[in-house]
């Protein structure tokens, strides 16, 4: 794998959430990506989305139906994955 091929930000913000929150990624280069948020308890996939042909997103959740606690936020890119927490209040 080139290391110069990687994931610059992944920032999930506001963080903890009521339930809407944005996933910022940008990555050094285009390439399409995944995002999938699991319940961390028991590793359920609560929600997901796709998007491509970019080298930043701005991708808005609303996960405000859910359960409060700590959720995990997945991205998956070519280029690798990165894993965040994000705090359902």
């Amino acid at each position: 794998m080139d290391p110069r091929k990687l994931i610059e930000d992944f920032i999930i913000y506001p963080n903890p959430t009521s339930g809407e929150f944005i996933a910022d990624i940008t990555l050094s280069e285009r390439g399409n990506i995944s995002i999938k948020i699991f319940n961390f308890t028991n590793n359920a996939l609560m929600a997901s989305q796709k998007a491509r042909g970019e080298s930043s997103y701005t991708i808005p959740f609303d996960i405000s139906g859910l359960p409060s606690g700590v959720y995990a936020v997945l991205l998956e890119t070519p280029f690798g994955n990165s894993l965040r927490k994000v705090i359902l209040k």
